[in-house]
């Protein structure tokens, strides 16, 4: 029989009472809507339909993270920007006419 080499040891929890991970106490999640008219690059929060409505300003808002879907398909970070309520396509082109623009928007407390 050979000798085994171990390439990966897990540390082992000797306090079954400690958690590694604790969840986060809230996670809120807001849904804005709204539809390309192909020529604007900016979009401001006014123009969007939100879901749920948010209690505070979204402009006010710290968010965690956002996620961007032009026409269902979700768009990398580098090709638009939301800051100060407002969301920044940073593409060459603009959305084709009539194609759904979602954001969410993540906020984990």
């Amino acid at each position: 029989m050979s000798k085994t080499q171990v390439y990966l040891s897990l540390p082992v929890n000797k306090d079954p009472q400690s958690k590694r991970f604790s969840p986060p106490k809230t996670t809120d999640l807001i849904t804005l809507v709204t539809i390309s008219d192909e020529e604007k690059y900016e979009y401001h929060v006014s123009d969007f339909e939100a879901f749920p409505l948010p209690d505070t300003r979204i402009e006010e808002m710290d968010l965690s993270y956002t996620s961007l879907f032009v026409n269902g398909v979700i768009q990398p970070n580098t090709h638009y920007q939301f800051k100060n309520g407002t969301l920044t396509f940073l593409t060459e082109d603009t959305p084709e006419k009539n194609v759904p623009i979602i954001l969410q928007l993540v906020k984990i407390q």
